[in-house]
């Protein structure tokens, strides 16, 4: 418990929800991948979460990619490649250079999603990971994915589709960010959901020992439900 209060809360977009998804979401890939030296990585889409990338540079050669310049230039570490990219559009990156590629929360950004997956598979190696999260069920697709720019959310048989179609095999498929899932409904089901989405949040850095606490256990419980998918691919 002692080691929970002392992890650090992050907070790259200030709202207290959107925060606690981004922080299990990360316990989730490191629990996922664990300790790896020496790997060459791709964090694809870093706007809002260049701290997935960032947990592994220290050990790996790590390059952060995204549609905008001011968007890299929030990654401060020296260590490390920052390149604009459009995973719909041909690119200068080497095919098959990287072990590894974290895909967080993009692919529901992008209308044309079999090009970019298709785009994006051509830089992983052969037997190379992809870690792939999205916002689950497209039943509760509503006002605030719209607001966001999603174009869908992900179900498992989504999941099952994207393996299918680019020749993937599935390692592990599962649910985060489980516990506040009753209050992402109604949220969805309100026109006021929009205002989550637009106030900043002063009482997270209050709070910060109890979110860590509460997404360490969200995590951990490893629910057959939650707000976002996550999915570990191999290439085949």
């Amino acid at each position: 418990l002692k080691n929970i209060f002392k992890m650090k809360f992050k907070t790259p977009i200030g709202r207290i929800g959107s925060d606690i998804w981004a922080n299990i979401r990360l316990k989730a890939v490191i629990r996922e991948v664990g300790q790896i030296r020496n790997k060459k990585i791709l964090d694809i889409g870093c706007e809002t979460a260049p701290y997935i990338g960032e947990s592994f540079i220290k050990n790996n050669d790590v390059t952060f990619t995204d549609l905008l310049q001011e968007s890299l230039e929030r990654v401060k570490h020296k260590n490390c490649k920052k390149v604009k990219l459009d995973l719909t559009k041909p690119n200068k990156l080497k095919e098959q250079s990287f072990d590894m590629i974290v895909c967080a929360d993009v692919m529901e950004h992008i209308e044309n999603e079999k090009l970019a997956l298709t785009n994006l598979l051509k830089l992983l190696k052969k037997n190379g990971i992809l870690i792939f999260t999205a916002p689950a069920y497209q039943k509760f697709y509503g006002i605030h994915d719209k607001k966001i720019g999603h174009f869908r959310r992900y179900d498992k048989s989504d999941i099952k589709r994207i393996a299918e179609e680019h020749n993937l095999k599935t390692i592990r498929t599962r649910h985060l960010v489980s516990l506040i899932l009753p209050l992402f409904i109604i949220a969805q089901r309100t026109k006021k959901s929009e205002s989550l989405y637009e106030n900043k949040s002063e009482l997270e850095k209050k709070i910060i020992p109890l979110l860590n606490l509460f997404c360490e256990i969200d995590e951990r419980l490893n629910l057959p439900f939650g707000i976002c998918i996550m999915a570990i691919f191999r290439k085949n």
